[in-house]
């Protein structure tokens, strides 16, 4: 009979777990540097890609509050713009009845019996207006 260990196994085999386990443990510290090496190159990577953020940030920060402000002057502007178009509004309100001779659609063909648009050879200003107009034919100097 072959001998055997204290748990009753033979000899041999226990032998050839413990050559496996070697094998194995040779194997894995043969990982162990490339491990390192790669462990390096992405802590350099990480390190990197950290400074890449924080200038990112840097860059962007004073961008919000550019925009922020822009914002603030965009709100600004619409109330000031508002308050213009509301006392333009009411002056309009106001002021216009005073300015209306009456009212008439640009598009009708006839207004109180007159045209909107000036009849051909017709002239458009008041005759009181055409008549003080000057002559734009040169005045001969008679000798």
């Amino acid at each position: 009979m072959p001998p055997t260990t204290i748990d009753g196994r033979p000899i041999s085999e226990m032998r050839q777990e413990i050559l496996d386990s070697v094998q194995d443990a040779t194997a894995l510290l043969g990982l162990v540097p490339r491990l390192i090496e790669e462990n390096a190159a992405l802590r350099a990577q990480a390190e990197a890609a950290g400074r890449e953020v924080e200038r990112a940030h840097a860059e962007v920060e004073p961008l919000r509050n550019e925009m922020t402000r822009f914002r603030a002057e965009r709100d600004e502007l619409s109330e000031a713009l508002g308050k213009v178009m509301t006392e333009v509004g009411a002056l309009i309100n106001e002021l216009g009845p005073r300015f209306r001779v009456g009212r008439f659609s640009p598009f009708s063909r006839e207004r109180e019996g007159a045209s909107p648009m000036p009849r051909e050879g017709a002239s458009p200003l008041p005759v009181d207006a055409a008549a003080a107009r000057p002559s734009m034919t040169p005045v001969l100097a008679s000798r």
